[in-house]
């Protein structure tokens, strides 16, 4: 039998990490977001205050290419948090829309160059001819990782 004092210590712990996942809201969305694929809960998840539920959301409308998500995922490319952001722009390349081309040439102007390259990447994706030149441009760009995926988006754009 254990002592009272070892019991009690555990049952501690259990009640905090209880309460933890309690507080972080853990525990209400202890349904996978991988595993869910009703498209209206997943828009509704991309206006959460958690970012990580914005992400998760972008991330599963893109595996589902869920074309109805296209301007609820062009609005996340203006998201506050960069991952959200990237998530977004993956997403539309997943999903192919050209709706997206103008927005997606538009993100390429962000500040974090994670955004940028799942940006160009998702204009490679699509294949709208309308994106060569902004393509053409990224090619020139001081970084050699934005080069790099810029010439791989191109790349692909034209064999599409």
């Amino acid at each position: 039998m254990q002592q009272p004092s070892t019991r009690r210590r555990r049952v501690a712990v259990l009640s905090i990490a209880l309460t933890l996942l309690a507080v972080c809201g853990c525990g209400s969305l202890a349904v996978k977001i991988s595993e869910e694929n009703d498209v209206e809960k997943l828009l509704l998840r991309l206006s959460d205050e958690r970012s990580w539920v914005r992400e998760h959301a972008a991330i599963r409308l893109g595996q589902l290419k869920a074309t109805r998500a296209v301007p609820a995922l062009i609005s996340a490319l203006g998201d506050e948090k960069p991952w959200v952001r990237e998530r977004a722009a993956q997403a539309l390349g997943a999903i192919g829309s050209s709706k997206a081309t103008q927005p997606l040439i538009g993100a390429l102007e962000d500040k974090n160059v994670n955004v940028v390259c799942a940006a160009m990447t998702a204009l490679g994706e699509i294949g709208d001819r309308s994106a060569i030149d902004a393509l053409v441009g990224m090619r020139k760009s001081e970084k050699l990782l934005v080069q790099g995926v810029a010439e791989q988006a191109y790349e692909r754009l034209l064999s599409r």
